[in-house]
């Protein structure tokens, strides 16, 4: 139970009340009734130890207090009868906390953390009325608007910054932050900052598009192929579009140990299955995949240019370390020689050799194996990989019969590229 008692000194009341055998007391309340107020809810806190809920009066009263008198606030938190609560920060202390928020309880990669990173800055740049994009903006502005504390974002500006990510980029690409920037305001309730998230209502899920879609076709494969300007552009241009491999974060941490001749397959590590805890300390998620006929040639041409460089310790490509910078240079490099032999660029440069094999491979084998080989779910495989093709309605448009396959044969090169 507690008491009211009265400072004569000062001329104000304050409660005093027993816990766990402590005596704590609340000083400075003004008046006997905000002294009965603060008396009945402490009284309720206490009594919600044995009943397991609060009575929402009482925790409308606790937010309240908050807001008006942090310090009697965290007066009570030292009592155990409340919540401990941290003063509202900035946007840009938020953007920080996110930035190194964990994922599953492990330390967030740095494809991840750019992503946080991307969608924090395009929300600050937009408060500071700064035009999108990475280059040209007044960073004293954005600096300024990142100090703003998070209780001053109100729903008017959520729903500006919404419409505005809309008109400036694309479904995918504002599907993305916005889905970001809701759980970073999530975050921001979670430390208390904030009662309620004002991007709550915002719809951020990113919608697939297959637009983009490109089939490699053998012929084209074999051009490209050709062009490649030594022994090792041809084994990596093998891994991607007969290994199907994702490139080039698995091409990163192959070993020469990690092909095994004599069993016809080849240990692929997969760094997007691996937390960065294990990442961190090689203990790979793995699959294996056939040594395709393709790769083996790309592969021994490869190891009799190497000599004694291919121990079975070294890696087959030392010079990536699976940085973004060493992605964006192989993915230039890719770029430069397919223009300079005056082969068109395809979209989704990488991503549409895996695609390409895995269709190619569910016409020949199980969808189990294929996802096996492949790395991922049949759902995933439908949903991101699998292609239809020019060839595949000139087929189905003709009676079952012995020309069928010499139609298929006929039509196995044919791709959109030609068009």
């Amino acid at each position: 139970m507690a008491s009211i008692f009265q400072n004569k000194k000062y001329s104000t009341f304050g409660v005093e009340i027993m816990l766990a055998k402590k005596r704590w007391r609340l000083y400075g309340l003004s008046t006997r009734r905000d002294a009965e107020t603060v008396k009945t809810h402490l009284e309720e806190l206490q009594a919600s130890f044995q009943t397991g809920s609060i009575a929402p009066n009482t925790k409308i009263w606790l937010a309240n207090l908050w807001k008006k008198d942090p310090d009697q606030y965290r007066r009570i938190a030292e009592m155990g009868l409340a919540e401990p609560r941290e003063e509202c920060g900035t946007i840009g202390e938020l953007a920080e906390r996110y930035f190194a928020f964990p994922v599953n309880g492990q330390v967030p990669k740095d494809r991840t953390s750019s992503g946080r990173y991307g969608a924090s800055q395009s929300l600050l740049k937009f408060l500071a009325k700064q035009q999108p994009g990475n280059f040209w903006y007044d960073e004293k502005a954005v600096r300024k608007v990142s100090e703003m504390k998070v209780s001053q974002l109100t729903q008017d500006d959520a729903l500006k910054y919404y419409e505005y990510i809309q008109r400036v980029y694309a479904r995918s690409t504002w599907g993305r932050r916005i889905k970001h920037i809701k759980t970073m305001f999530d975050l921001a309730v979670s430390l208390k900052w904030i009662e309620q998230n004002p991007f709550t209502k915002f719809k951020g899920s990113s919608t697939l598009t297959r637009t983009r879609d490109f089939f490699i076709s053998t012929e084209l494969a074999e051009t490209v192929l050709r062009a490649c300007p030594d022994a090792r552009w041809r084994l990596l241009f093998s891994f991607a579009r007969w290994g199907g491999l994702r490139m080039p974060s698995e091409v990163t941490y192959l070993r020469w140990s990690d092909i095994l001749w004599q069993e016809d397959k080849i240990r692929i590590s997969i760094p997007k299955k691996t937390s960065r805890f294990d990442e961190e300390r090689g203990n790979f998620a793995q699959r294996y995949i056939p040594l395709f006929p393709e790769i083996r040639t790309a592969l021994e041409e490869y190891r009799k240019k190497c000599g004694k460089k291919a121990r079975s310790d070294a890696p087959l490509f030392p010079e990536l370390d699976g940085s973004d910078s060493s992605s964006a240079f192989l993915r230039k490099q890719f770029n430069h020689i397919l223009k300079k032999n005056g082969i068109p660029v395809w979209p989704k440069l990488f991503n549409n050799l895996r695609a390409t094999r895995d269709t190619e491979l569910q016409e020949e084998y199980p969808l189990h194996k294929v996802c096996a080989w492949m790395g991922h779910t049949a759902e995933v495989s439908l949903r991101h990989y699998t292609q239809m093709r020019e060839e595949d309605f000139h087929l189905a448009s003709r009676p079952k019969s012995k020309n069928r396959e010499k139609h298929r044969e006929k039509h196995r090169d044919a791709s959109r590229f030609k068009e």
